[in-house]
C-alpha cells in the first residue's frame, strides 16, 4: 500500500514538473525579451522599471520586489515601508499555481481578482505618492530618465 502510494505522488510531481515545462516552453520568448528588455534599461536608465526609466517616477507596483524579499525574511516593517500589497499578489499568484498544477483546473477565474488588485495597488500608489514622494525608497525620483534626457536636448 505504502509503495503504491509513492508511486502515485511521484507520477503527480512528474505531471506537475511537465505542464510546468509546457507553459514555461509556450511562454519562452516573452521571457527573453523581458530578461533583455531589463538588461538593457538597466544598462542605459539604472532601472528595469519602464515607467522609471520613462518619467524617473515610481510605478504602482515599486517596491515589490524588496518588499517579497523582506517577507521572505520575516521583516514585515520593511514590507509595509515597500509595499504592502505584495501580500495580496504573492497569494494570488500562489493560488492560481496551486489550480493550474495541482488541481489542474484550468477554468480558474482570475479576471475579477487581478482587476481588484490592479486597482488596489493603484489606490495604494496614490496613497503612497501623496504621503511619502520624493521621501524614502523606493518612493523617491530617478533623474535618469527619458523625459529629463529629452527636455535637455
Amino acid at each position: 500500500m505504502k509503495n503504491r502510494n509513492n508511486t502515485k505522488k511521484r507520477n503527480n510531481l512528474r505531471q506537475i514538473i511537465a505542464l510546468v515545462k509546457k507553459d514555461l516552453y509556450t511562454i519562452r520568448w516573452a521571457l527573453v525579451a523581458i530578461v533583455v528588455s531589463g538588461g538593457i534599461m538597466q544598462a542605459v536608465f539604472g532601472s528595469i522599471c519602464p515607467m522609471r526609466a520613462i518619467t524617473g517616477l515610481p510605478c504602482p507596483g515599486c517596491g515589490m520586489t524588496r518588499a517579497a524579499i523582506s517577507l521572505l525574511r520575516g521583516r514585515w516593517y520593511l514590507v509595509v515601508q515597500y509595499n504592502v500589497l505584495v501580500v495580496f499578489w504573492i497569494g494570488f499568484i500562489l493560488y492560481l499555481l496551486w489550480m493550474r498544477y495541482v488541481r489542474k483546473d484550468v477554468r480558474v477565474r482570475w479576471e475579477a481578482p487581478t482587476i481588484l488588485l490592479g486597482l488596489g495597488t493603484i489606490a495604494y500608489y496614490v496613497y503612497r505618492m501623496c504621503l511619502f514622494f520624493p521621501g524614502i525608497e523606493p518612493i523617491t525620483y530617478h533623474s535618469k530618465n527619458v523625459v529629463e534626457w529629452l527636455l535637455k536636448l
